[in-house]
């Protein structure tokens, strides 16, 4: 079966023989193909790597004999195109086809993605002990610097000031002015809410009584008993079995803590009616909850000891000093 082929061949990183057509009758060797496409007897006394690419496939796959190699290799593997590369100077097979593959782009994307360090930091401790500099400022000591109110209008400021520059009313320039202007906008809105955030923290921390009362961050449902009742609910049901009506119980301990805990909660299947008391305390305590029985009809409900109960699970939560209440504490005291 006569094989046709392209054949390249790479002297010293230069290309002698570009994607030639020959035809060649197996058997043989590749030195055969070779002698072939330099249309001579006389091989190189080279150490020659030879690989091939396969039809639809822009991949190189090298032949390990190399020009020993029998050309019926060529196909079994469905062999397109074979190239053979040497180098003169050196030996090194791998050195030499790293070198063919080089050109101007890769140089120029590698140049424009590497990290260059000025000296300076090179001499830095944390550099010499070959760690991540984000590493270490993560696991260090120093709290991180954030972004200021003022900082952050002095460079939106910057910025406007430079869309009035000359060279900013060339036409060239129009997409990338009117980003810069939306950029602007949006960093004056997080510089409003900085501003507010900074506000409400002043007020809170000068603030003689507690932030959260109590009142305004509470969520209080009724929920009736069901005829059926899930097993996720049976150390609820053990613990309020024997419990007297209006009488309060914190059932954090019983309960998950997860995205799923309102869910749980709204949708619980108790064979007694209860009333259920969330408090929203913030982000570092969570939702806190209490529950308590309620008679089965409307005829027997109570408001005075339902009241009541409110009024315990109120006493019961946590309460939080301000800034300004810890400072009136040390100054009354001292």
């Amino acid at each position: 079966m006569r094989l046709y082929l392209l054949v390249s061949v790479y002297q010293n990183g230069k290309q002698i023989v570009k994607s030639s057509a020959i035809s060649i009758e197996p058997p043989g060797l590749l030195s055969d193909l070779l002698k072939l496409a330099l249309s001579t007897n006389d091989i190189p006394n080279a150490n020659i790597s030879v690989d091939f690419q396969k039809d639809n496939s822009k991949d190189w796959h090298i032949i390990l004999k190399g020009i020993q190699e029998n050309l019926e290799i060529l196909i079994f593997l469905k062999a397109t195109h074979i190239r053979f590369i040497w180098n003169d100077d050196y030996d090194d097979i791998n050195n030499s086809q790293a070198e063919i593959h080089k050109n101007a782009f890769n140089i120029l994307m590698s140049n424009a993605t590497n990290i260059h360090l000025p000296l300076a930091q090179e001499e830095l401790p944390e550099y010499k002990a070959s760690s991540s500099y984000n590493q270490y400022y993560n696991n260090s000591h120093h709290k991180k610097i954030e972004i200021q109110a003022k900082t952050l209008k002095r460079h939106v400021e910057a910025l406007e000031n430079s869309l009035i520059q000359p060279w900013a009313s060339d036409k060239k320039w129009e997409q990338f002015i009117d980003e810069v202007i939306q950029l602007c906008a949006t960093s004056k809105k997080y510089v409003e809410y900085l501003d507010n955030v900074n506000n409400r923290m002043r007020i809170i921390h000068s603030s003689s009584i507690p932030i959260r009362n109590g009142i305004d961050h509470i969520k209080v449902l009724d929920i009736n008993k069901t005829s059926s009742m899930s097993n996720k609910y049976t150390d609820i049901i053990n613990l309020m079995q024997d419990k007297a009506e209006y009488d309060p119980i914190c059932i954090d301990d019983l309960i998950p803590h997860n995205v799923f805990q309102a869910a749980y909660l709204e949708g619980m299947e108790l064979p007694f009616n209860i009333t259920l008391y969330r408090y929203y305390s913030g982000n570092y305590i969570g939702t806190l909850n209490w529950i308590w029985k309620r008679p089965d009809t409307v005829e027997l409900f109570d408001k005075t000891k339902e009241s009541q109960s409110l009024l315990k699970a109120h006493e019961s939560l946590p309460k939080y000093s301000t800034r300004q209440m810890r400072k009136n504490v040390i100054n009354k005291v001292s």
